[in-house]
């Protein structure tokens, strides 16, 4: 029979020669054995008829669903008196402000308005009459960027907003105050805010909260009213919502992309805390998109629908009746989501797309996973450097992954971002006054490239050279710079080992072995960054070290280089050092100090150049051999003491053991490794005698 087949399409009918041959080829299948036979056998009358019995169970379900929220939105436009709530009397209907801009059912001529009958939630007091449709008139898709916070992040929430201005949402944002000082400092700035009643949640004027069981409290209590205000938005409003943390940069208007293939199905679109970005992009038919990871709410899009405001509304359930304190916004997000996902089972249609959204909540909602590539977590954009190797421009990034806020504010998050150029609020003065930096040269030890078959505890003690270099590199930076009444521009900081409370591999952590060693790193991997910022010491002034690349144009013209020089070094020698040195395409005059100077000496040596605005050392390391008493020696230690000091552990999954699996789930806890933080920075009266630092 097949052969009968294959020559009637072959002779009459086919025309291509390529799939002629095709045909030929399994022409030859009758070839196979009896077992080929067999497995074809069960594919054929097996699998095939499931497989398509699936897809058409999935198509009828979407079908019905579709027609069952087009019914249900055409009868609540065209019935406003009928209420969800059967036990609300008629005088509780709470009905939208006349001044929104609802659409009109075209059968009654009245608003649309689904949730007239919920009335206002009891956590999320906002101000009925914001007008939030006069907000996003020049809006291609209705759209609400809402974050939250109160008046102890102000700095952080300015930052949010100018960079959400700067990436042309600045009509859609809106700001929920939790605080009076928040809201008064908001309509200063012409910021558009709602209100919240933050004294639900133990907020007054000001407080920042920290880890504490009294703070852990005031955070659950703050993430429902969050919750409640976004429920707010979607139920009196035809838009959909943005939540965004404050500590996020928005680089890009992500509303096309939110409409973008199978994204356009999703009710629910969610950011991950995956630092696995090859992982991030895979999606096949048992796994998309890191789904095994915690999804981050630092950024979640929640498209208006029914099914949206049944899952927020389990959302801010769960975490109002979980007594667990940890149980706040995300981790009450990641529990309910999860209920009844299948991670297998995704929406239909959309097959040639490297994104899916997949079912979940019990098969209620459509949700799908922010890739990596444009949503950037911490790690991925601050410390992997992802847009730099794939040379992108992300939607936002999160400043997430970091280790330097302190008791009174975030320091860690605004000093990533002031590194990576994303704090848009310092002020002018920020760039007053003179400076003292050290070359990218000069700064670092010789460097070395990290490969992925090196073991982690060769390129830790690499890495442990190097951050003793840089701690005397930075002490003495710090001296000079306070003896000449200039402000350091810390100088570059490489980390050999990636920094996480996890286990590592090759100095990478699990998911991140793409990326790049050594990598400059972040000053809160390195330093107690709050120390810096808290009742802190002016010596420690300082500016970030991309700063030096970032120059004002009045700053690049008045710069000076000096190359410090052995100390034994002939003055018949020095004329191997040029005279000029070349920074930004143009010349900068060049001169000659000794190395091992005590304080008068660079005062001496220096001062001279008091004029300069940037004064450019070739090296710090071996530039300074103390003050001129014991005294200023001891004063100066202790200053230094804290903020140079780090608590930094490094744990191996390589365990040296012959055939051993390197996977912690396969070695047992007590087989790994471990080597103990950094050493504290030498002291000027203990490590430095004279005679010794100037040799």
């Amino acid at each position: 029979i097949y052969n009968i087949y294959f020559g009637i399409i072959s002779d009459r009918l086919i025309v291509s020669p390529s799939l002629s041959r095709f045909l030929y080829g399994l022409n030859r299948i009758q070839m196979a054995p009896p077992r080929l036979w067999g497995l074809v056998g069960v594919v054929v009358l097996v699998v095939c008829p499931a497989v398509t019995l699936h897809r058409l169970h999935l198509f009828h379900w979407e079908l019905s669903a579709s027609h069952a929220e087009s019914s249900h939105l055409e009868r609540s436009s065209c019935a406003p008196s009928v209420t969800v709530n059967s036990t609300l009397k008629p005088s509780t209907i709470n009905p939208l402000p006349s001044s929104l801009n609802c659409p009109m059912c075209p059968k009654c001529q009245a608003p649309v308005d689904s949730t007239h009958q919920a009335g206002r939630l009891e956590d999320a007091s906002s101000a009925s009459a914001m007008d939030l449709g006069s907000l996003h008139k020049g809006a291609q898709r209705p759209l609400v960027m809402l974050t939250f916070g109160n008046a102890a992040v102000w700095p952080m929430l300015q930052n949010w907003a100018a960079n959400v201005k700067r990436a042309g949402l600045g009509g859609s944002m809106l700001i929920g105050a939790l605080d009076n000082g928040l809201a008064s400092k908001c309509r200063a700035a012409g910021l558009p805010v709602e209100q919240l009643d933050g004294s639900k949640a133990g907020m007054t004027d000001g407080a920042y909260l920290t880890k504490s069981d009294a703070d852990l409290r005031k955070y659950k209590l703050m993430a429902s009213l969050k919750i409640g205000f976004a429920l707010d938005l979607l139920k009196r409003q035809t838009q959909n919502v943005l939540i965004s943390d404050s500590d996020t940069a928005w680089l890009r208007d992500p509303r096309a992309f939110f409409e973008e293939g199978p994204f356009s199905q999703a009710d629910v679109l969610v950011s991950t805390d995956c630092i696995d970005t090859v992982a991030d992009e895979l999606c096949h038919a048992s796994y998309c998109g890191c789904v095994h990871v915690a999804f981050n709410t630092g950024i979640v899009f929640l498209r208006h629908s029914r099914a949206t405001i049944k899952f927020v509304e389990a959302w801010k359930a769960k975490v109002l009746e979980d007594l667990e304190l940890t149980i706040r916004d995300q981790a009450a997000f990641n529990i309910v989501l999860r209920e009844g996902m299948e991670p297998k089972r995704v929406v239909p249609g959309y097959d040639n797309y490297p994104r899916q959204v997949l079912y979940a909540y019990n098969g209620q909602i459509k949700m799908g996973i922010l890739p990596l590539l444009f949503f950037q977590n911490g790690h991925t954009y601050f410390t992997q450097k992802l847009h730099e190797r794939r040379n992108i421009v992300p939607y936002v990034v999160h400043a997430t992954y970091q280790y330097g806020d302190g008791a009174l504010f975030p320091f860690g998050k605004r000093q990533r971002m002031r590194e990576a150029g994303l704090w848009l609020m310092d002020p002018p003065e920020y760039y007053n006054g003179n400076f003292l930096a050290i070359s990218w040269a000069g700064a670092t030890r010789p460097e070395f490239r990290v490969t992925l078959d090196i073991d982690s505890r060769i390129v830790t003690r690499q890495h442990l050279e190097e951050d003793r270099y840089r701690r005397i590199t930075v002490r003495n930076a710090l001296a000079i710079a306070s003896l000449l009444n200039r402000t350091l521009i810390m100088p570059r900081m490489l980390c050999y080992v990636d920094h996480m409370w996890k286990e590592m591999r090759a100095g990478r952590f699990a998911g991140a072995y793409g990326m790049s060693l050594p990598f400059d790193c972040p000053m809160d991997y390195l330093f107690e960054l709050p120390r810096f910022f808290e009742n802190a010491h002016p010596f420690l002034n300082f500016r970030e070290p991309a700063f030096l690349n970032r120059l004002p144009v009045h700053l690049e013209r008045s710069r000076q280089y000096v190359h410090i020089v052995p100390r034994n070094e002939q003055a018949n020698d020095l004329s191997k050092f040029p005279l000029y040195v070349i920074r930004n395409d143009k010349s900068v005059s060049a001169v000659t100090a000794k190395a091992g100077m005590k304080a008068a000496e660079v005062v001496s040596a220096l001062s001279r150049f008091n004029h300069v605005r940037v004064l450019e050392l070739s090296s710090a390391a071996t530039a300074f051999c103390g003050f001129d008493s014991l005294t200023k020696n001891k004063e100066f230690d202790n200053i230094m003491k804290h903020p140079l000091r780090k608590k930094w552990e490094f744990k191996y999954m390589e365990t040296g053991q012959e055939g051993q699996p390197n996977y912690k789930y396969w070695v047992s806890y007590d087989k790994f490794e471990w080597m103990n933080g950094f050493d504290d920075v030498p002291e000027l009266t203990s490590s430095h005698k004279l005679h010794e630092c100037q040799q």
